[in-house]
């Protein structure tokens, strides 16, 4: 595999949870701040809840219009209070919370390898691993539509990446979508289809002068394993993030990140566009979101044609950044202001976040601005018509709740 240049790991640097342990390589695909600050600072090996503690207390918040254009820095270096309990160490399906369970990710005690784990609707069951140990970080996990599988990426220390599969308990783990050739490297962001027969995954190249290239957007057939490219972009200076299924499969949602240059060190855009899922189309894509929105992490509702997604979302910003949840149709029309989190009075920023299955509430990542960086990152849901949020104790991020 080529080398990267100097600088290239910033492109993954802001986007969150993406971390193994800090590296030396200058061309490794980077921790992400906040819980590379938490490693660094604390040797962190703590997440999720407390059983006889854990609760949820909800906040409301006036609006904060302020809007930075700056990302934070990789350099962040945010001091708190680490977390004081600890994900159980099992191996899958062993002891596992009631069902509906809440997938996501956290380290697990005395370890600074990121891992997939899971605690009841509640989050006040103590938290269970749900993937087997391997060679890397595993992130960026989801539930199948029907809620008996689940997926996510394991980022190794290589530079590479790749998707797995299990069943809802972890057990059957697969290794299902690997890079066939170069110039791939990494197979990242999966998602099921609405009949959970494929998978959406981004794919991402390296260019010929080792800066970051084309990246794919790609539609998995589970049953035959053949990848499908369904867009791409047209250079480094552009990359995919993060796509998300409409409802009847017909289209994909996704981050469409732009920068400077393809060393993809600064972001100077980030905007949410819509996809024909049959290559063979002439649709255009669609921009949904104003470009002043710097917008992220989408999601469909499972039965609206309504798209959920974070300005400034702390997926990719790591600094003091007022976030905010907005939806808005599949076409940009009827956009909507969620939440009205007030950054200055109560350093949160909502993000990364997505519906539960009924669609009657959202689950999202609290990220703790601590010293002007995330220094913690809380479960919460949140009423997608008031904008309430209900923040839990339990530390962890991306998270998202198994449909019955």
């Amino acid at each position: 595999m080529r080398a990267r240049p100097p600088g290239a790991n910033d492109r993954q640097m802001s986007h969150m949870h993406q971390h193994l342990a800090p590296r030396t390589s200058s061309n490794a695909r980077p921790v992400h701040p906040i819980l590379g600050a938490l490693l660094t600072v604390f040797a962190l090996g703590a997440c999720g809840t407390d059983a006889e503690d854990a609760g949820a207390t909800e906040s409301t918040a006036t609006s904060d219009t302020s809007r930075t254009t700056e990302s934070a820095a990789a350099t962040t270096t945010s001091t708190g209070t680490p977390p004081t309990t600890s994900a159980t160490t099992t191996a899958p399906a062993a002891e596992l919370p009631s069902p509906p369970r809440v997938l996501y990710e956290w380290y697990p005690a005395g370890e600074n390898v990121k891992t997939i784990i899971v605690s009841d609707e509640t989050l006040r069951t103590p938290p269970v691993r749900v993937v087997p140990d391997g060679d890397g970080a595993a992130v960026h996990a989801s539930w199948s539509t029907d809620g008996t599988q689940l997926t996510w990426e394991v980022l190794r220390s290589n530079d590479t990446s790749s998707v797995w599969t299990a069943d809802a308990d972890g057990s059957n783990p697969v290794e299902r979508v690997t890079c066939l050739a170069d110039p791939c490297v990494e197979m990242s962001y999966p998602a099921f289809s609405p009949d959970d027969s494929k998978l959406l995954v981004t794919r991402f190249d390296l260019a010929p002068d080792g800066n970051w290239g084309v990246s794919h957007l790609v539609v998995v057939d589970l049953a035959t394993d053949e990848q499908t490219i369904i867009a791409s972009t047209e250079d480094g200076t552009t990359s995919f993030y993060s796509g998300t299924w409409s409802p009847d499969g017909s289209q994909v949602a996704v981050a469409l990140e732009t920068y400077t240059d393809p060393s993809q060190s600064n972001r100077s855009g980030a905007e949410i566009v819509v996809y024909d899922t049959d290559p063979s189309t002439d649709d255009e894509p669609v921009t949904i979101t104003p470009a002043e929105l710097f917008a992220g992490y989408p999601r469909w509702h499972p039965t609206e044609n309504r798209i959920l997604f974070a300005s400034w979302d702390i997926d990719a910003y790591q600094g003091s950044e007022p976030s905010q949840l907005y939806s808005a149709a599949a076409d940009g029309s009827e956009l909507t202001q969620i939440t009205n989190v007030d950054y200055s009075t109560t350093q949160r920023r909502p993000g990364e976040a997505t519906w539960t299955p009924d669609g009657n509430r959202i689950i999202a990542t609290i990220g703790v601005v601590i010293n002007g960086g995330l220094g913690d990152a809380k479960v919460a849901y949140i009423d997608p018509t008031t904008g309430a949020i209900t923040e839990t104790e339990a530390s962890g991020a991306m998270p998202d709740l198994q449909p019955d």
